[in-house]
This record gives structure tokens, C-alpha cells and sequence, in this order.
């Protein structure tokens, strides 16, 4: 008799022992992401929901030890659990992806990227969604499991990013002279990298413009200026120098009637 309540005895201690430690892990964890001041709500559920599961999984070898049938218990726990899975598929699905951003960090916070057809700073990244400020001060979050199924452009990957400009000229223009004058406007353009050197040809013709390509290398931060820098100086010396600007035109033939009756 002895015997028989020492094993069960034994287990419940070290399944207690066991809850006790557990128990001390989770108030660790919490302590944790209650120190840097910021909301991890997805991430407690996640702990305490954890916590939950390791102490059923605790509580059954006990009951078995003290005959408790504890079959029909498992299997009632198996149906549950497929039924909370199927329904909590999507939330679930955001939590995996979460994870795989904070993992593989294809971004940080104050990166500017592109996804799901919005354009703007990284301002959090959380468990279910990232939050975006967009250039005009929205703030749009998108669900992780979206966001890793979409492309993702991340404009500061890199210290410095080439950019394409297309400038418009009219047929009577100059090319050579038209192309020396985007040449000077690049050169005293002191935030364009002169490594690789910039490149100026002609694109395309349009219908009522020739279009002239020009390509340069810039820091990141610095592109949307300097951007900005080389239209308007380029302008200027094109109206200095004579230089006709495109607009639209359209050509209308009037055909003379031979005025025969039929």
C-alpha cells in the first residue's frame, strides 16, 4: 500500500516542483518586456498561453498515477484544440509571419519601404501587423501575413541608390548643347556621387518632346533633394540659354473638298 502511494506521490511533487519553475521563467519573461516600456500584449498571451499548456501537460501523468482515466480527456483536448486552430487560423498565420520579420529583419524600425501599394517609415514592427507612417502622416498597418506574401521594397537598404530623371526638350533644341547644360547642372550639383559618374543620353522621342535620360548616384537621405536641386537649376540655365521646353501640340489638316456632286 506504501508502495503504491509513493510513485504517485513522487509524481505530484515533480510535476509541482516543475510548475514552480515554469511559473518563475514566466514572471521573468514578463519582467522583461515590461522594462523597455513598450506593448507586447500579443507576446504575454503568447507566454501565458504557453503556460497554460505546459501545466496541462504537467497535470496528466499525475492524474494517471492516481487512476484517473485520463483517455477521454486527451481526446477531448485533441478536438478542442483542432477547433481553436481552425478558427484562430489567420491569427495564428500573423503570429508566424511576425516571426519571420523579427528573424529575418528584411527592415528596422525608421527604414522607409514599399508594400502592398503603401510607401512610407517603418514606425513598429509587432506580433500581428507593422505600423507605416506614410509621407502625408497617416498611419496604415498592414497584417504580417500580408506583408509577407507581398513584395517588399526596402528603399535604405543601401547608403546610396541610383536614380532615373527624364528631361523633355522640343525638336528644335540643340542635343549637344541641351546635353552640356545637364552635364554642368549635374557637375556643380555637389550631393551627386561623381563614382560610378553619372550618365546623360537621349531616351526617346515623344511626340511633341525628345526625352533625355539622366542617371546618377546619391546618398539615400539626400535623393528626394537632390532630385529636387537638379530640376529646378536645370530649368533656369535652359531658360538662360534659350532652350525651348515640350508642351503638347497637336496638328490639324484640313483637306479641301473637291466639290463634286454625286
Amino acid at each position: 500500500m506504501l508502495k503504491q502511494l509513493i510513485s504517485p506521490i513522487f509524481s505530484t511533487c515533480l510535476a509541482v516542483g516543475a510548475g514552480i519553475l515554469i511559473y518563475f521563467i514566466k514572471i521573468r519573461l514578463t519582467k522583461l518586456l515590461q522594462k523597455d516600456g513598450k506593448s507586447h500584449a500579443a507576446i504575454k498571451f503568447a507566454i501565458n498561453f504557453g503556460y497554460g499548456v505546459v501545466l496541462f501537460i504537467l497535470l496528466i501523468p499525475v492524474l494517471t498515477e492516481f487512476g484517473v482515466p485520463t483517455a477521454s480527456l486527451l481526446t477531448i483536448l485533441g478536438t478542442s484544440s483542432l477547433a481553436i486552430g481552425l478558427s484562430l487560423k489567420g491569427f495564428l498565420s500573423n503570429i508566424a509571419s511576425g516571426m519571420m520579420v523579427l528573424l529575418q529583419r528584411p527592415f528596422v524600425i525608421g527604414d522607409t519601404i514599399e508594400s502592398q501599394g503603401v510607401m512610407g517609415t517603418v514606425e513598429k514592427i509587432e506580433l500581428f501587423s507593422v505600423c507605416i507612417r506614410t509621407p502625408s502622416n497617416e498611419l496604415v498597418y498592414i497584417q504580417n501575413n500580408k506583408l509577407i506574401a507581398d513584395k517588399i521594397v526596402n528603399k535604405n537598404s543601401h547608403q546610396r541608390r541610383r536614380q532615373d530623371l527624364t528631361i523633355e526638350v522640343g525638336y528644335e533644341s540643340d542635343l549637344s548643347k541641351v546635353k552640356q547644360i545637364i552635364a554642368d547642372c549635374v557637375t556643380n550639383e555637389s550631393r551627386i556621387l561623381q563614382d560610378p559618374p553619372p550618365v546623360i543620353v537621349t531616351e526617346r522621342f515623344n511626340d511633341s518632346s525628345i526625352a533625355i535620360l539622366v542617371r546618377f548616384w546619391g546618398m539615400t537621405k539626400d535623393l528626394l533633394q537632390t532630385k529636387q536641386s537638379l530640376l529646378e537649376q536645370t530649368k533656369i540655365q535652359f531658360e538662360l540659354q534659350g532652350i525651348d521646353l515640350p508642351f503638347p501640340q497637336i496638328e490639324v489638316t484640313l483637306k479641301k473638298s473637291s466639290g463634286l456632286d454625286v
